[in-house]
């Protein structure tokens, strides 16, 4: 549940089949930056990481074309000027054509199977002078999987923005954004004809930010703005397949919300050694109608016959709101020329969470909206971080710790049906969690060798431990969460053999 952007659009599924590919073509990657420790104050919404991608701008100059093919996929990229100098565009498409693989699989199932995706991507720029940079971006990626006719999945992120640079003087420059975002999944399930189905849901979310930037001198860098998402959740109609299916037809309804923020931040140098930053948002949530609502009987359990009362909200009726002040702090400690220590502290609020039956990245993931029921999850995290630079040859190496307290964590009872189930505050309890760990890596960014080696020691422990035993998950004991894991070591290695 990372919060991944491009070019200001949010991705709420940021895989190609199950996770073996990434939604986005490296040819419209400009650069990306990754916030998993030390948060800025213009980032909220969720408890984990943020990852950040720029699109690349079209070449302004001379039209250029550049593509590839493996034997899995196919990709091209298009760019060149609209206005020479002034305007430029640059548009990407990459589409997959693996069923020639699954035909030659010894298993039946998969030899019966299907699965292909692409994905669109395009950005115009126009530089109206000095002072005005206007861009637009577009962004379409689509899935289709199917397991021996037996699992069909589609799924779809659809986004567009609409953003605007200004410079105000030298010192001072702003960045507006109009964002819509789309994420639409499919499912057929008939493994089991007694139990078949189909289901579809769908998430909307439409965002203006503005942030301004002021460098009063040389040691501030002091940043501020505002953000306000509205959501549409669709949870769709779950459909029975077939005569034998005795799934019944249930509508499972929408949700509808509105999450705003303002934040305030300063970054300062006080020494050549030493930089503080600080940082406050300020965000608020609310909770939207049309929604029928069940209070339940205190001290019981959330079920159908514990309900007292029952309410019905009109559209766009105020029925719960939510709000926090999050605090961003860090310190940087130069230790010589090429060495840093950096601390840092966060607290996060996140006012969507995913109902999952696995860990992997799946089409049939579902977003739900906190409610009237279903407190917001509240994070606050430390991290200290040790960073050395050696220049020849250009090696970066760190080591970073980190601890993350988490509450009203949302976590499913045991038998929880997610895939059927209207009223989710009856299958999920609030739980309390802590993760801890420490990551070790060593990179190489320079010469014909380049890449980089890690190790992260870090773990992830649940308790839901309530005052009754129906408020609890494994009897009250700590159990590991479906993230928890405690050994990884990964590495990537690149030669480069000549220029071509």
């Amino acid at each position: 549940q990372n919060m991944f952007y491009i070019s200001n659009v949010p991705v709420y599924n940021t895989a190609h089949l199950f996770g073996f590919f990434t939604s986005f073509s490296s040819d419209i990657v400009k650069d990306f930056s990754f916030f998993k420790g030390s948060l800025p104050a213009s980032y909220g919404g969720r408890l984990a990481s943020f990852f950040d991608i720029t699109s690349k701008q079209g070449n302004n100059k001379k039209y250029t074309a550049n593509g590839g093919i493996s034997p899995i996929t196919g990709h091209i990229a298009v760019e060149g000027p609209i206005i020479k100098e002034k305007s430029s565009f640059i548009i990407c498409a990459r589409s997959s054509y693996s069923d020639w693989l699954l035909t030659r699989l010894h298993n039946a199932d998969l030899r019966n199977s299907h699965a292909n995706f692409y994905d669109l991507s395009a950005n115009v720029t126009f530089e109206h002078n000095e002072k005005n940079l206007f861009k637009a971006f577009g962004y379409y990626s689509f899935d289709r999987f199917s397991l021996a006719n037996k699992n069909h999945y589609e799924y779809s992120n659809t986004g567009f923005s609409l953003g605007w640079w200004h410079k105000y003087s030298n010192k001072h420059n702003s960045n507006a954004a109009l964002v819509y975002s789309s994420y639409y999944n499919s499912n057929l399930d008939s493994v089991n004809k007694i139990s078949a189905y189909k289901h579809s849901h769908r998430i909307d979310h439409i965002e203006f930010k503005l942030d301004f930037s002021y460098l009063p001198n040389e040691k501030h860098k002091v940043k501020y703005g505002l953000d306000l998402i509205k959501y549409k959740i669709d949870r769709g109609v779950l459909e029975p397949v077939g005569i034998d299916s005795d799934r019944r037809l249930e509508d499972l309804g929408e949700d509808n919300g509105i999450e705003s923020a303002v934040y305030l931040s300063d970054e300062y140098r006080i020494t050549n050694w030493l930089t503080i930053y600080g940082g406050l948002r300020f965000s608020y949530y609310a909770y939207l109608g049309p929604q029928t609502v069940y209070e339940y009987e205190p001290g019981s359990p959330k079920t159908e016959q514990h309900v007292v009362n029952t309410i019905e909200y009109e559209r766009g009726r105020l029925i719960k709101t939510y709000s926090q002040p999050e605090y961003r702090a860090s310190v940087n400690f130069s230790t010589g020329p090429n060495s840093s220590v950096k601390l840092s502290y966060n607290r996060t609020q996140q006012y969507l969470f995913m109902l999952s039956n696995t860990i992997a990245i799946s089409p049939s993931d579902q977003w739900k909206l906190c409610d009237y029921n279903i407190a917001p999850p509240l994070s606050d995290q430390g991290s200290v971080g040790y960073y050395k630079n050696i220049l020849n040859p250009s090696i970066d190496l760190s080591v970073e710790a980190y601890y993350k307290k988490m509450k009203n964590v949302v976590e499913f009872k045991d038998g929880a049906d997610l895939v059927s189930s209207k009223y989710v505050e009856r299958d999920v309890l609030p739980g309390d969690q802590k993760a801890y760990g420490i990551e070790f890596m060593a990179k190489k960014n320079r010469g014909k060798l380049t890449g980089w080696l890690s190790y992260a020691y870090s773990r992830s422990i649940v308790k839901v431990d309530g005052e009754y035993a129906w408020q609890q998950i494994n009897s009250g004991i700590a159990f590991p969460s479906n993230y928890d894991k405690p050994h990884a070591f990964s590495g990537v290695l690149n030669y480069k053999l000549n220029r071509r």
